[in-house]
């Protein structure tokens, strides 16, 4: 499932450089402001999760990320 996510993310960011969980976000240069509403709107689209820009600033990798979905979703 993560896979599936990493692969959403890739997209929505443009990002064509391998990630994997461990990636550190603050390493891609795509991670700011508009990249924040990118995810925010996959999350809920593909996940039905809603997920706010203060949550996303406390992930510090890809695996956190997916996580925070993870819990919210329950």
């Amino acid at each position: 499932m993560i896979n599936k996510f990493i692969e959403c993310f890739k997209e929505a960011l443009d990002i064509e450089k391998d990630i994997t969980p461990e990636t550190n976000l603050s390493e891609l240069a795509e991670w700011d402001s508009v990249g924040y509403i990118s995810i925010m709107s996959i999350i809920d689209d593909e996940y039905e999760v809603v997920v706010n820009a203060s949550q996303l600033k406390n992930c510090k990798k890809i695996g956190e990320l997916y996580e925070l979905i993870l819990q919210t979703k329950k």
